[in-house]
């Protein structure tokens, strides 16, 4: 089981990670391959705050639930397909977070 979940969220990372740099937003993964979490860099101006709160905002329109405050979990019942939903997901989720900045 384990051995699973270890691949099935290393491959997640690597595919968020290049949709984050894709984008161009500045946020951060962590937690991988386990326990994944996207940041949102701090600036001066304090727009990372509105970023973060519209990329959850359409997360959530999207069908996809991650934890704002806390890392999530990569399950040994996430297919692949659930996975690269959530990543596809996660892109245009940022697309949307470009709009404000």
């Amino acid at each position: 089981v384990l051995s699973v979940i270890r691949k099935n969220g290393e491959i997640f990372g690597k595919n968020v990670k290049q949709v984050i740099e894709d984008s161009g937003v500045p946020c951060t993964f962590s937690g991988g391959p386990w326990m994944p979490y996207i940041t949102f860099d701090p600036d001066p101006n304090h727009v990372y705050r509105k970023l973060r709160e519209e990329f959850y905002r359409q997360l959530i329109r999207r069908k996809i639930f991650l934890q704002p405050y806390h890392h999530g979990y990569i399950c040994y019942r996430h297919t692949e397909e659930d996975l690269d939903n959530a990543v596809n997901m996660i892109g245009e989720s940022l697309k949307e977070c470009r709009k404000l900045m």
